[in-house]
């Protein structure tokens, strides 16, 4: 997607243009996944993103083991509900993510990826990312560590966590509407200079997850798969 790169940056530092891009889905899923209560989704993320901004530790389980603790860094909150009115705004449609960009170091834990991942669809089985100190350092799929060796140790960092928001999405092996599915999470490895962080590397990489529980300071979010 473009809103992942230094040009998209760069015009939104001037502040003078909105930018909504369209990231890589099929052209007879648009109007489905377009056809949401913005502001409906605009509330959820507002909510969501209101009990994140509390948190001092946030804790991420699923029914396929993933059990994973971060701290979020200071502004590294952002949502896509596919709403821009001022100048300087962005997004991706279709549209339906909360953003999280995690304190670098701080995420330590299991990941069990068990819906898709960018570059390999739709998963058969479970795949298994082990995290310390921000950054995977066991991965039990060889499809995974081929996309990723070519880009180094730069393509293990945990860049950012996301939730998907969109109701009219579903896990089909497309990356995109993948990541927007509701009821869903993604974890991304790789670049995450584009929410402000410091890991420069050409390659970015989303694994979603189904049905995540979120944990705040030990209190869980309800009704994460609800608007």
């Amino acid at each position: 997607s473009m809103i992942n790169t230094s040009a998209r940056l760069l015009a939104g530092r001037k502040g003078k243009t909105r930018i909504a891009g369209i990231s890589g889905i099929p052209k007879e899923r648009l109007p489905l996944l377009l056809n949401v209560d913005y502001d409906d989704m605009r509330k959820y993320a507002l909510k969501i993103s209101g009990e994140l901004a509390k948190a001092s530790v946030v804790r991420i389980t699923s029914p396929a083991g993933t059990d994973l603790t971060f701290k979020i860094k200071e502004g590294g909150l952002f949502h896509n509900a596919g709403i821009i009115t001022k100048k300087g705004e962005f997004c991706t449609l279709p549209a339906g993510t909360v953003n999280i960009m995690p304190l670098e170091k701080s995420v330590h834990g299991s990941i069990v990826v068990d819906a898709s991942i960018e570059g390999i669809g739709l998963l058969k089985k479970p795949v298994t990312i082990k995290v310390e100190k921000g950054r995977a350092y066991e991965i039990n799929s060889l499809q995974l560590k081929k996309i990723i060796a070519p880009h180094g140790a730069p393509a293990l960092c945990i860049a950012s966590l996301g939730m998907g928001i969109n109701p009219c999405a579903s896990i089909s092996g497309c990356p995109h509407e993948d990541i927007i599915t509701l009821g869903t999470m993604f974890i991304a490895l790789g670049d995450n200079t584009h929410m402000g962080g410091s890991n420069r590397v050409p390659c970015r990489i989303n694994c979603v997850i189904k049905n995540p529980s979120i944990y705040i300071d030990n209190y869980k979010l309800p009704g994460i798969a609800a608007l």
